[in-house]
């Protein structure tokens, strides 16, 4: 774990190793570290930082994981490209990924993405990492942040014009003209009247 000549002799420093009575050091592979330690004294003890995959402890090179991938949060001695795992809102696998796209999600570090429920959409969120980004569309009901399926509304109403997270049937509101409640509307009849998103008649 040191160098140096004529009995002056420091720490190897960080990313190097040297044996007992032996003046010179030697450097672990490309992108490998020691892990901080500055006194190694074996190829053994040289690992690939978080991020990167190789086969250090055999004197091999770290490659970093592709773009929108990494490793678990510890240095290893020896991992192989198939470590490298997507980061959130992300898929693929061996440390290529891409994007889930509108209506899934995925975690960190891991390569499949999950679908929302049937109906629901990340509202055009390309990288969502949770269940509760999932939202039903306008004219939807259900719970779609638990994994729910949305569920579209009766014929002549509809729900306030915005996405959501949890709707329930009581939502879906009658279109101009209709009158009713939870989404079973019916016209409003001669003689009455009713605005949009209103299920009383006048």
């Amino acid at each position: 774990g040191y160098h140096g000549s004529s009995g002056s002799c420091s720490a190897v420093g960080d990313g190097y190793y040297s044996a007992a009575l032996t003046n010179a050091r030697t450097p672990c592979g490309s992108g490998a570290t020691t892990g901080g330690a500055t006194t190694s004294d074996a190829v053994a003890d040289c690992t690939c930082p978080t991020g990167y995959y190789g086969d250090a402890s055999a004197g091999g090179a770290c490659t970093q994981c592709g773009g929108n991938s990494a490793t678990a949060a510890s240095d290893s001695n020896a991992r192989s490209i198939t470590d490298c795992l997507c980061d959130a809102g992300y898929h693929g696998s061996s440390g290529s990924c891409s994007a889930v796209g509108d209506g899934y999600y995925s975690a960190a570090l891991t390569n499949a993405r999950t679908a929302c429920g049937s109906g629901a959409t990340t509202g055009g969120a390309t990288t969502s990492d949770a269940v509760d980004d999932c939202t039903c569309p306008t004219g939807y009901h259900g719970t779609a942040s638990a994994g729910g399926d949305c569920t579209q509304c009766g014929a002549n109403s509809a729900t306030a014009a915005s996405d959501s997270n949890s709707r329930t049937i009581t939502d879906c509101l009658c279109d101009a003209g209709y009158h009713g409640s939870s989404g079973s509307c019916s016209a409003v009849g001669d003689g009455y009247y009713s605005a949009a998103l209103v299920n009383a008649r006048t």
